[in-house]
């Protein structure tokens, strides 16, 4: 599905992983660089599932697993994200990791698929992306999570510096009391750094500045008209330009697998219904939205 860039050593910087290997990929294959900032950008109304906060909470429960030292940034401190703490996944242990990713090859190669839909990706290419080490169907105990994750409200006054992993949520909102200074001070210290914007609720000027400010940014986007298709992902920026640290596709959509585990396709339209009924003559569609 995307290119892997450990191929491009040169290029490659060590980065935080999210958890979820398909959406690492996304970030030049490593996760989120240290020194630097990737902006999730939500969308309106959201979905039954919030995409952008369960990225967050994979990429702190991840933190929490290497034992790396994480703040969570939230209007109010933790007496306001109090749930968000409380519904951290567990992580998988190796072996059910490895069993899962075998029941999902069995139920593959039980599928019936007609002829007119062979041609097209299914998913994810399973030969070069792994399903996520977290699953949401469980709870990392909170007893643990914060002995590695500070919960505290926005202040002119907060250091950065003793973090290795930083979570901002709902920067941009109105209620939220932080402004491009946060921005630019965690550019300036050494974590890997994931910031939640409402985009619905932010104005083009201030979110063409925070585009610019982020070193990365992705648009979590709810579907509207897609059957099965519940959130898609749009590259607003990436990382880099560079064409070999790019994915094959920019149509993306994000999913919890049967594991509730978070995982990245590629996604495709179905084949054109008044096109020919020769096997093997179907198109995919790049670039769906």
């Amino acid at each position: 599905m995307f290119v892997r860039a450990g191929e491009y050593g040169a290029m490659q910087s060590k980065a935080a992983s999210t958890g979820c290997p398909s959406f690492d990929e996304l970030l030049m294959d490593n996760g989120v660089p240290y020194n630097s900032v990737l902006l999730l950008q939500e969308d309106w109304p959201r979905s039954s599932v919030n995409y952008a906060s369960l990225i967050c909470k994979s990429f702190l429960a991840e933190g929490v697993l290497k034992r790396e030292k994480c703040l969570l940034v939230v209007n109010g401190g933790d007496g306001v994200n109090g749930d968000f703490m409380k519904s951290l996944p567990e992580h998988l242990e190796s072996n059910d990791s490895q069993s899962s990713d075998k029941d999902n090859k069995d139920f593959d190669e039980k599928l019936t698929i007609a002829w007119r839909y062979k041609n097209l990706q299914h998913g994810v290419d399973k030969s070069n992306t792994k399903s996520s080490l977290f699953s949401f169907g469980g709870r990392m105990s909170e007893t643990i999570a914060l002995k590695y994750i500070d919960v505290c409200g926005y202040s002119q006054s907060l250091d950065f510096k003793p973090y290795k992993r930083v979570v901002v949520i709902g920067f941009g909102s109105p209620d939220f009391e932080g402004d491009f200074d946060l921005i630019i001070k965690l550019k300036q210290c050494q974590a890997a750094c994931v910031i939640t914007s409402p985009f619905h609720c932010v104005d083009n000027e201030k979110n063409t500045k925070m585009c610019h400010l982020c070193d990365c940014v992705i648009r979590v986007e709810r579907s509207r008209a897609v059957k099965d298709v519940e959130c898609f992902l749009n590259i607003v920026k990436p990382f880099t330009l560079l064409k070999q640290y790019l994915p094959d596709t920019l149509s993306l959509h994000i999913k919890l697998d049967h594991r509730k585990r978070l995982l990245v396709s590629p996604f495709h339209l179905p084949p054109d219904l008044g096109g020919t009924d020769k096997p093997g003559s179907c198109s995919t569609v790049e670039n769906a939205f």
